[in-house]
């Protein structure tokens, strides 16, 4: 019922803010789905705390040069790759973007299976992952965005000053151009984050949010600004 009510606020989060990230997609590496598929689901979980929506690249877009303005692109354990993919995301890298791979065998093969040893030079270009963890992962992309020079709409932080893992977060705006965002604690443990700007809490009657939320595991709070006239909103 409470969400029936705040439909507006909650629709609004289909038009979150396009990410300076992307995740290939690649459909020849389905040939080796175990890797790729579990890769796959790993990292969308993963990437999934940075405060940005998931989006992804196809192997079309680098055909074309679209990288849909990404500064990052996270590639799986996607094994097979076309050398046109492969090439695009070579010059992509000496044009100062940051690629990030999933897995030692990670496009070392053409789209038919067949191992490239021409690509091993170029491979240098990308970052490998350290591991297969998620907090591993997470923390390899929040500091590729970071040297980017890139923060989320809301910068949520610990109270400590890092970055959260384990905490889902959004923002957006609604129709009516009020910045909304929402937080949830997947984690299991209570944390507490400090929250910058002036919120109130859209499903607990409009109290304010406080700038230092604690919040436990499975907590869940929807949040609208409270500006003041002739102050900025979070993001686009």
């Amino acid at each position: 019922l409470e969400l029936r009510c705040h439909a507006e606020e909650i629709g609004a989060f289909r038009h979150a803010p396009s990410p300076p990230f992307r995740i290939l997609h690649s459909l020849p590496s389905f040939a080796e789905r175990d890797a790729y598929v579990r890769s796959l689901y790993g990292l969308y979980g993963a990437v999934s705390f940075t405060g940005w929506a998931n989006r992804f690249l196809t192997e079309r877009d680098l055909g074309k040069g679209d990288f849909k303005g990404a500064k990052v692109v996270v590639v799986p354990d996607a094994r097979r790759v076309s050398d046109g993919t492969f090439a695009a995301l070579a010059a992509f890298a000496d044009k100062g973007g940051t690629v990030l791979v999933d897995g030692r065998e990670a496009l070392t093969k053409d789209q038919w299976g067949k191992i490239v040893p021409s690509r091993k030079t170029a491979l240098g270009k990308f970052r490998l992952f350290a591991d297969a963890s998620s907090k591993s992962r997470f923390a390899a992309l929040a500091d590729a965005l970071t040297e980017k020079g890139v923060v989320p709409p809301l910068d949520l932080r610990t109270s400590s000053g890092g970055r959260p893992f384990g905490i889902m977060w959004r923002t957006a705006r609604t129709s009516a151009g009020e910045d909304v965002a929402f937080i949830a604690n997947l984690s299991r443990e209570t944390v507490e984050l400090s929250v910058p700007g002036c919120w109130n809490d859209v499903l607990g009657g409009g109290a304010s949010v406080p700038s230092a939320l604690k919040m436990k595991p499975l907590d869940l709070i929807v949040m609208k600004a409270a500006r003041p006239a002739g102050v900025q909103s979070i993001g686009k």
